[in-house]
């Protein structure tokens, strides 16, 4: 199949963001948030999003990739785990015991899941 390399980058920035909502789900479950914390917080999403825009904006609109089914699949897949780890930390939000474990397993999945996905389309971009 071939597709536009831009909305691989587009797939790979949106990965990059369910990276930085699972690693800020552990933090939030690990560190007491504060007003640094916060701030830090900010300027990171900022900084992401910044380069996501300029690595989108600076790719040609015309350069086309082929992807296979195997990627296909992968990618599939990836956003299954990513989904099952959302619902996931819905579902034990409300749990009295356990809960702070299941907010760390839920964005550690995400954080995982979402850096695999980069990588697999990082590949594809390569190609």
């Amino acid at each position: 199949m071939q597709t536009f390399k831009r909305s691989i980058v587009l797939q790979m920035a949106i990965f990059m963001f369910f990276f930085f909502f699972g690693l800020d789900d552990v933090l939030r479950a690990l560190i007491r948030r504060s007003t640094i914390y916060t701030i830090f917080e900010g300027v990171g999403f900022v900084l992401v999003i910044a380069a996501g825009v300029i690595w989108y904006l600076k790719t040609s609109k015309e350069t086309i990739v082929i992807v296979t089914d195997k990627e296909l699949t992968i990618l599939k897949y990836v956003l299954y785990v990513i989904a099952f780890s959302l619902i996931l930390g819905v579902l034990t939000s409300g749990f009295e015991n356990g809960q702070l474990y299941f907010r760390i397993l839920s964005g550690a999945i995400t954080s995982i899941a979402s850096l695999f996905g980069f990588y697999t389309g990082y590949l594809i971009s390569k190609n």
